[in-house]
């Protein structure tokens, strides 16, 4: 008879929860649990190493699951308060900042895309790369992970609440993106993959499963023409052709 391990539910659980209280509470409040969970780590090593057998191995595993939790709680923390203290948060005006590309782009309506980025720079001064959006148009080849840009922006809070915690500002380019350094060797080759798939979308199918299939395939929905993207988001089917999580708005 087949039986489930479960020896890695609690720790699992106690990490998501951890993660997600560093989210949500204050910045003191999540300290104050990361350290709780390492005291009590160091605690349970202590008194384990006191026994043997049984308890010896329940201790360890107790000590270790607490450590994995304060961490947890602890990565979170540190990202909020890089997030709190970032320049970019509260520039005003149009500055001149730096990005590095995160993940693929969404395109949206109007020629434009929406892509992750991190900052890097602002206004010529480095400082801790910190999460952010940035709302471009769409004008030469493929933006891909990994390329760095030089643009002028307008910087607005994030979208939701829930992303405030962990992105700096909403960025919309109001000039355009001068290209500092290129993507990586193996995003290069995945740009290619993406770009022969469209090609060859294009010269197989009609102009509407042309732009379907690459998104179905690859999650490239730059070919996708909106109706259909309308029709995938009304039958809850939206995840199908999701470029990082997020789909044609």
């Amino acid at each position: 008879m087949r039986t489930s391990d479960l020896r890695l539910a609690a720790p699992a659980a106690g990490c998501w929860a951890a993660a997600a209280t560093a989210l949500a509470a204050p910045v003191a409040v999540s300290v104050s649990i990361s350290a709780g969970f390492g005291a009590a780590g160091i605690a349970t090593a202590v008194w384990s190493r006191r026994n043997a057998g049984l308890r010896r191995a329940i201790g360890v595993s107790a000590a270790a699951a607490c450590g994995l939790i304060a961490a947890s709680a602890l990565a979170v923390v540190l990202r909020v308060i890089a997030v709190d203290s970032a320049p970019i948060r509260t520039a005003e005006g149009k500055p001149t900042v730096e990005v590095e590309t995160t993940g693929d782009p969404v395109f949206l309506t109007g020629g434009r895309m929406r892509v992750p980025v991190t900052v890097r720079a602002l206004s010529g001064l480095r400082q801790r790369p910190v999460a952010a959006q940035l709302t471009a148009p769409v004008d030469g080849p493929d933006v891909l992970p990994g390329e760095r840009y030089r643009v002028r922006v307008r910087v607005r809070p994030p979208r939701d609440r829930a992303a405030d915690r962990l992105q700096a500002a909403q960025l919309t380019a109001t000039g355009p993106m001068t290209g500092l350094r290129g993507p990586p060797w193996w995003q290069r080759a995945a740009g290619t993959v993406r770009e022969r798939l469209r090609d060859v979308s294009l010269r197989a199918l009609p102009e509407r499963s042309a732009g379907l299939l690459p998104g179905l395939v690859l999650g490239d929905v730059s070919g996708l023409d909106e109706r259909t993207a309308a029709d995938f988001r009304a039958a809850g089917l939206a995840h199908l052709i999701a470029v990082s999580g997020l789909i044609v708005r």
